[in-house]
């Protein structure tokens, strides 16, 4: 968390958000036979678990001006969509080998979020 928001701090919107999830997507990608072990041990008790700590932090995150979102949106709304749809592409990516490679995710993500091309 530290090291994700110490390489976006001076980034502006919308390029923060996308290095940030590469970063993020990335990272869990270097600890996926941790997560698919332990969800696979846990299930939803896990998942649910982690749900609610991503969601905190988003919401801490926001509270601190680290990441900003969309007009209109309220934050507890935005972080829990936010959480899911993270968790449930990196869960189709840990699982369907047809999903693509984790950038293209990543940059598809991305466009659906913020509705343009990403900032590469």
């Amino acid at each position: 968390d530290a090291q994700v928001i110490a390489t976006v701090k001076d980034l502006t919107s919308p390029q923060r958000e996308y290095v940030s999830w590469r970063m993020l997507f990335h990272a869990f990608d270097q600890q996926r036979v941790f997560f698919t072990h332990v969800n696979n041990l846990t299930g939803s008790a896990w998942h649910g678990q982690i749900k609610e700590f991503l969601v905190r932090q988003f919401l801490q995150h926001l509270h601190d001006g680290n990441f900003t979102l969309m007009p209109g949106v309220r934050p507890a709304i935005a972080a829990r969509l936010y959480v899911v749809a993270v968790m449930e592409l990196l869960e189709l990516w840990a699982t369907a080998p047809d999903s693509g490679d984790l950038d293209t995710l990543v940059d598809e993500f991305f466009v659906f979020m913020f509705k343009q091309s990403p900032p590469r």
